[in-house]
């Protein structure tokens, strides 16, 4: 419904080349964004199962059980829980910027 869509087709394009050159354009710089800030939340989701033990097996250490673990002697070791919240943040962080770059990259308005 877009005009560039609707432009392509009074000139004749086929629906695979309308999807092939006017659409998949348009849709590959929100899908690289989607799939970056999806991974961060999929980390965060881990983190939580594994902080209340309802994720991978125990002897596998993940962030949330190492946070977990930590908890118990936060006020001796206060490092312990500090890296893996640290990787956590610089994780998403890093995941939500590369996704952002991407789409800026990718993005045919962001280019002209």
């Amino acid at each position: 419904t877009r005009d560039y869509a609707a432009a392509a087709r009074a000139i004749g394009l086929s629906r695979a080349k309308l999807l092939r050159l006017e659409i998949l354009p348009n849709l590959v710089p929100l899908l690289v964004t989607l799939l970056a800030v999806e991974m961060g939340i999929a980390i965060l989701v881990e983190v939580i199962l594994s902080f209340v033990g309802i994720s991978v097996a125990g002897d596998t250490p993940t962030w949330g059980s190492m946070i977990a673990e930590g908890r118990q002697i936060v006020y001796q070791a206060p490092w312990i829980m500090a890296l893996p919240i640290g990787c956590i943040i610089a994780s998403v962080i890093g995941l939500n910027l590369l996704g952002d770059g991407l789409r800026l990259a990718l993005d045919p308005v962001q280019r002209s």
